[in-house]
């Protein structure tokens, strides 16, 4: 009998001697390239020790690695026995983070034997697995001159960051919340397509959160294989724990068991106590942490949960991995200051001030890691499809609507996602009347926000190291900040997110008189390139300057790379917001300076608006799909109904087959007469993504669009479903809804 394990190992049957109660109560490696390459294998063992009657038995782990076999044997005595050896492991590669170099990864194969009586071993377990050689560190580095006393100074400055093999890491990534409500019903495709869309958007970092469920094997595995590192939260979230024996050996099992099952992938780069309980006791959120006389009480039992018990059990049984209490923290205890302030450790921006003013100069603070921040949006109105009826639910003050409303601040009631949806949208945007235009309108805010936000803290660096977004992905249809739809569809922000998380990223901003421009290098090799500036008029759509020059970037590098003075661009020409600009840059790429890839030319297109968009003349703008070209094709041999039942006649019944060409990517050609702001691409009832979506089309220059699906599709099926939109046709349809007819009486 052969029995599949959950970690992908098998239980091998073997013959009669063999009691049963020998086996592995768990096996747990660390790979090691600290200083000679090697994996450490703890594992434990238990037996009832009859093989010789003196209750002892002699067992053997083989490992296989690469190519090469080491043994290891020993005696366990009854009952259960720590066990711990070292494999060798030479000529390795590498585990790094997406962007920074390849996820390597090799095959280590285990096999526990117990000695039978005649003096041969027998067949116990075997477990094989995926392991990657890398290093982690959080650097928490002061500022200053010298270490500063916490008690007297709760402003000081320091660096919170990751270092991978050496190398300082800006993680870009998002926060993970179960792939479904009910938990079996999210398929291993579906959890894989949802991770291969965080990496296909750059991202190289992902926080399991606290507030939802520690996630099954493969879901590691897979964040192993992507080069994305994992926040791992331990699942404790804003909430009071009670501080009792039973409570708190229940929790040190948990843990035990968690971080010895996950702290074999190399992709868990943290662990962390748990989210929000530090936030909140600081800032009294929960009735018995209001009461003066019970606050001390309070702090003292969440330091006995969280530091002595579940600190000193993570540190104990992995010891490779660094631990931070909670999220957000400044690193001290509860009682030590803000866990939320800005100058050291990470922190949470959840209030509405922080949101859309954080690329502005209404917003100066600059946190060191941003571990959750977020904006909602309603799903497209696709998704929105599938689980509403249109005639009754398409209303903000619907029941479904009021029901699936998970947008608000997690510190908070007060005011929910659709609240601020409208709230963000009346302050930059004129109001839309039809519920489609709100929905478009509340992802641009989702998108553009956070566009923002990532631009102004990359800008910050090395200051800032780090920003994950609240949320990948969705647990259920919602209105909320997930920057995936629940079923998989990307919303804007996603789109936004491949953008503005690219390795080498540009931003602009206006800063008094000077309009900037800015760029960031996360490569770790030299970048040199083009840098094209030029100024449009918004109605005519004419070019009226442009401006040209050569930039390098230094390895991981953040710098100001051109400045031009407004006042003296726009002189005597009119007002702002009758003007925008666009940027281009251009350049060679070796992917990561890591592995041998072929230079490959860059191209990277942002614009910058000089007065808020409901301050601007939009023209009317006609987007046209004027070439389609299905591309890639693939010859599938496929079944045919025999040509027996076809004509009635009788006929051999053998199965015929014939050769189809199949298609799962073609390449749309877009253009328009007129400047096309957050032209947004969407396609029906068709799955599938686009290489480029929510982006503006300049008059006279074309754009090609991939599209491309799992499934096969026909270009006549595409061109079906195919729907554009942008910003302009949401102006002029409010500006004629607005519009009315003087009737004589």
């Amino acid at each position: 009998m052969e029995v599949t394990r959950q970690d992908g190992g098998k239980r091998v049957s073997f013959d009669g001697d063999r009691d049963e109660e020998d086996r592995l109560v768990f096996l747990q490696t660390e790979a090691d390239i600290s200083n000679q390459a090697s994996i450490q294998v703890k594992a434990k063992s238990k037996t009832k020790a009859k093989a010789k009657g003196k209750g002892k038995a002699e067992i053997r782990f083989e490992s296989q690695f690469k190519s090469g076999k080491q043994d290891f044997s020993t005696v366990l005595k009854r009952g259960e026995n720590p066990v711990c050896f070292l494999v060798e492991a030479q000529d390795v590669e590498e585990w790094w983070p997406n962007g920074y170099g390849l996820p390597s990864l090799y095959d280590l194969d285990v096999q526990f034997k117990v000695k039978r009586l005649d003096g041969s071993y027998a067949d116990v377990q075997r477990i094989t697995r995926k392991i990657g050689f890398r290093t982690v560190e959080l650097v928490k580095e002061f500022d200053g001159e010298k270490d500063p006393d916490p008690t007297a100074d709760k402003k000081y400055e320091e660096s919170f960051y990751f270092r991978i093999n050496g190398v300082a890491i800006y993680a870009k990534g998002a926060n993970w919340v179960p792939a479904d409500v009910f938990d079996t019903r999210a398929s291993h495709k579906y959890i894989s397509d949802l991770l291969d869309g965080a990496k296909e958007a750059n991202m190289n970092m992902i926080r399991v959160a606290g507030s939802g469920i520690y996630e099954r094997t493969s879901f590691y595995d897979m964040c192993d294989r992507r080069g994305l590192m994992v926040w791992q939260d331990l699942m404790f979230a804003s909430a009071l724990y009670p501080p009792t024996d039973v409570f708190l050996k229940d929790i040190a099992g948990e843990v035990q068991y968690q971080v010895r099952r996950l702290s074999t992938h190399p992709s868990v780069v943290l662990w962390c106590g748990n989210s929000g309980i530090e936030e909140g006791l600081a800032h009294h959120w929960w009735p018995v942490a209001q009461k003066g006389h019970t606050q001390e009480f309070v702090e003292i039992d969440y330091n006995d949960t969280f530091v002595n018990i579940v600190q000193k059990v993570v540190q104990k049984e992995d010891k490779h991995r660094p631990y931070w209490s909670s999220s957000p923290s400044n690193g001290g205890l509860a009682t030590a200051s803000d866990p939320a302030a800005f100058e050291r450790g990470d922190v949470h921006v959840w209030t509405i001030r922080h949101r859309l003013g954080i690329g502005s100069k209404r917003n100066r603070f600059r946190p060191r890691f941003v571990s959750e921040v977020g904006i909602p949006s309603f799903s497209s109105l696709d998704t929105l499809a599938r689980w509403t009826v249109p005639e009754k639910d398409w209303r903000i003050d619907s029941k479904v609507m009021q029901n699936r409303d998970k947008g608000g601040t997690p510190t908070t009631t007060a005011a929910g996602g659709i609240s601020i949806i409208q709230t963000e949208i009346k302050r930059y945007f004129p109001v839309p009347e039809k519920f489609g235009d709100l929905v478009y309108l509340s992802q641009v805010t989702q998108a553009w926000g956070l566009q923002q936000a990532v631009e102004r803290w990359r800008r910050e660096k090395p200051h800032n190291m780090g920003v994950l977004i609240w949320q990948l992905n969705d647990i259920w249809p919602a209105i909320s900040g997930s920057l995936i739809e629940y079923g998989g569809r990307w919303k804007m922000a996603q789109y936004a997110a491949k953008r503005f998380f690219a390795p080498v990223a540009l931003s602009a901003l206006e800063d008094d008189d000077a309009l900037k421009v800015w760029l960031v290098s996360d490569l770790q090799s030299l970048v040199r390139g083009t840098l094209k500036i030029q100024l449009w008029n918004l109605l005519s759509s004419e070019s009226i300057n442009t401006w040209t020059v050569p930039f390098e970037l230094a390895p991981d590098e953040a710098k100001l790379a051109w400045r031009g003075w407004l006042s003296e661009m726009l002189a005597g020409r009119g007002e702002k917001k009758e003007f925008y600009y666009t940027f281009d840059i251009t350049y060679l790429s070796s992917s990561n300076g890591h592995d041998n890839a072929k230079d490959t030319l860059v191209t990277l297109s942002s614009e910058f608006f000089l007065s808020d968009f409901k301050e601007l003349t939009l023209p009317v703008s006609v987007i046209q799909v004027h070439d389609a070209v299905m591309m890639e094709p693939t010859n599938v041999t496929v079944a045919v109904r025999p040509q027996a039942l076809l004509t009635k006649k009788k006929h051999s019944k053998k199965q015929q087959t014939k050769t189809v060409t199949k298609y799962h990517k073609a390449k749309l050609t877009l253009s328009s007469d007129h400047v096309a702001l957050f032209v947004w691409l969407s396609s029906g009832k068709m799955r599938g993504r686009f290489s480029e979506n929510w982006f503006t089309l300049l008059p006279g220059q074309s754009k090609d669009v991939f599209f491309t699906s799992k499934k096969p599709f026909s270009l006549k099926r595409l061109k079906r479903f195919l729907r554009t939109q942008c910003l302009n046709d949401i102006f002029h349809t409010i500006e004629q809804s607005k519009a009315t007819v003087a009737v004589p009486s």
